[in-house]
């Protein structure tokens, strides 16, 4: 839910630019569906790096050797046992 703010935000600021430069519909067309294309282009190459790291290789378990990998260490298997 955190992204709620931001989907109701951004494409009133947009609203607010192309009222702001006295577009005709067309061109206010034309420019709302080239900023949503653009901001769609730049999630998906954002999810795409995202995979590739480690962090995500380890919270989301992406791995298919999860437990043997070395992306992800078991740090408990360093301590001594409890006695």
């Amino acid at each position: 839910m955190s992204g709620t703010g931001m989907g109701g935000l951004v494409p009133s600021v947009v609203a607010v630019l192309i009222l702001a430069t006295d577009a005709d519909s067309q061109f206010a067309g034309f420019y709302s569906f080239l900023f949503t294309f653009i901001v769609e282009i730049i999630c998906l190459f954002a999810y795409l790096l995202m995979e590739r790291t480690n962090y995500h290789r380890r919270y989301a378990a992406v791995s298919k050797n999860y437990h043997n990998s070395e992306v992800n260490p078991n740090p408990c298997s360093r301590l001594p046992p409890r006695t």
